[in-house]
């Protein structure tokens, strides 16, 4: 089937009706990410995958009882490929333990044939003009020109979520998994297949000519529906009521980069969401899109500006973080800030929260568990304490905030801490993964000690600006270019290793 999305009310002049965009992330569904135990210290997840500690490549059998047997004549983990998914893969371990490597977005699509191969981004072209990712688990569109239609993305139960622009696009310039649509001198469309599916989002390269003109969206939803919980943050849901996509807070930055590459400020676009027509399972509605007031005038706006709304499969790993005065919803960042941010105007510390899904050890005895993270900037080069605390309370990515964020306990033997610092320009060394043993709070977890909320990670000083991180979060980075966080290999990862005996040689 193919959408079309009507579009009304524009109240702008007509040469900026093509500079209007509905930036749209269509998120798949995600877990955790990990790196081999033998190896979680040293190497990145991508830099681990499919190679040992010694760089050799990793064995794998068709079942548990024969990769155990292997295991143990070879003294090398191997693979168990029975219990492999598009996100996470098991390791039977010489001593009959076992390793499970969850990943953050999708690493592999399964053949017709059942055998295993690399995800794929780069865009080929179908035969009805349109591109699609080479290897994906996923149904996603993405114009080839001459369509009004820009990306579409269909759901496994056949439900769809579509963004069009008011005219035909022109053919794109296509590289890797980015197509790229001129459409006009000032304003260049770029829709980027990632990790977690695909986001089209809008530069403009001058002002407008009107002040704060409202740019009024239509977007076209096939068997969901769409609310509006606040300004700026939507909630998508199936006929049975369940919630399978959100939005956080719409957001808008200009050139400006500190050293670390991230904008240096971000606003808030308000947001007003209001049906147009409703047809079967077809629903039309617009968004109106506004930015503070002045601020597309400000002469202290450097141009280009992107403007960013996201749309998120709901998620099996959730983080964000919070800060009291920043009133948006973070967890459509690509990022997580810990401590308080040398040179930012609030000056209140930021938390961030981690929760990852884990149904597949529940039960299971842990005897080891690291989790990691990709900084890629710090307040200082020296070591500096932050703090792994276990959750009493749940958080959700699209509404949590500093004024509803979940409780903690610190009072626990599940806590955890790390010093190790790295990142800041001219340390020693540079960007790169920090680890925490959290083997007692997911030990904790599994064996149903405490329910699985979560983690809060914080400064152990708020208020020194030398404890700051910036990590890389589950979402990869597909406009703000200049950081480190565009590949899907650095986002967060845990990697448990299980209690010995769970796979038999009997």
């Amino acid at each position: 089937m193919r959408l079309h999305v009507t579009w009304r009310g524009w109240l702008m002049p007509r040469r900026w009706l093509a500079a209007v965009v509905f930036a749209v992330s269509l998120v798949l569904t995600v877990s955790m990410t990990s790196l081999p135990v033998s190896a979680e210290e040293t190497a990145a997840p991508a830099e681990a995958d499919g190679e040992d500690a010694e760089g050799e490549e990793e064995q794998s059998r068709p079942d548990g009882v024969s990769a155990a047997f292997l295991a143990r004549s070879s003294q090398k983990r191997v693979e168990d490929l029975s219990r492999r998914t598009v996100s996470t893969r098991t390791f039977v371990n010489p001593d009959g333990s076992s390793t499970d490597e969850m990943f953050g977005t999708d690493r592999w699509v399964q053949t017709e044939a059942g055998s295993w191969v690399d995800v794929d981004y780069d865009l080929a072209k179908q035969p009805d003009g349109s591109y699609a990712p080479k290897a994906v688990n996923h149904d996603v569109r993405v114009s080839g020109g001459d369509t009004s239609e820009a990306a579409r993305m269909t759901l496994a139960d056949g439900s769809s979520m579509a963004v069009s622009w008011p005219t035909e696009l022109p053919e794109p310039t296509v590289k890797d998994g980015v197509a790229t649509y001129k459409l006009s001198d000032a304003t260049d469309l770029v829709v980027s297949v990632t990790g977690n599916g695909v986001a089209t989002r809008i530069v403009l390269n001058e002002p407008p000519a009107e002040d704060d003109p409202v740019f009024t969206l239509g977007l076209r939803t096939d068997d969901l529906d769409v609310t509006q919980l606040a300004p700026g943050t939507l909630k998508f849901t199936d006929e049975k009521g369940k919630q399978v996509g959100q939005t956080a807070s719409l957001m808008a930055w200009d050139a400006d980069r500190d050293d670390s590459g991230d904008p240096v400020e971000f606003v808030e676009v308000e947001a007003d969401l209001s049906q147009v027509s409703s047809k079967g399972d077809v629903t039309t509605h617009e968004l109106g899109l506004r930015l503070p007031e002045g601020y597309l005038t400000d002469p202290e706006t450097t141009y280009p500006v992107t403007i960013d709304p996201d749309l998120n499969k709901v998620n099996h790993i959730r983080d964000t973080w919070v800060r009291s005065g920043t009133t948006s919803p973070q967890g459509s960042s690509y990022r997580l800030l810990i401590g308080r941010i040398e040179g930012d105007s609030n000056t209140n510390q930021a938390i961030t929260y981690e929760q990852w899904a884990m149904p597949q050890i529940a039960g299971k005895k842990i005897l080891k568990a690291t989790v990691g993270f990709y900084q890629y900037d710090a307040g200082s080069c020296s070591d500096r304490r932050i703090n792994f605390h276990p959750l009493t309370s749940g958080f959700t990515e699209a509404s949590t905030v500093w004024t509803n964020r979940p409780s903690f306990d610190n009072t626990t033997s599940a806590s955890t801490n790390i010093t190790t610092n790295r990142g800041r320009t001219g340390c020693t060394p540079g960007n790169g993964w920090v680890t925490a043993n959290v083997t007692q709070m997911v030990d904790d977890w599994t064996q149903g000690v405490r329910t699985n909320y979560g983690m809060q990670i914080n400064s152990n000083v708020p208020s020194d600006q030398t404890y700051e991180r910036r990590w890389c979060s589950s979402l990869p980075d597909t406009a703000a270019t200049q950081t480190p966080c565009t590949t899907s290999t650095r986002v967060p990862y845990l990697v448990p290793r299980q209690e010995v005996g769970r796979v038999s040689l009997v």
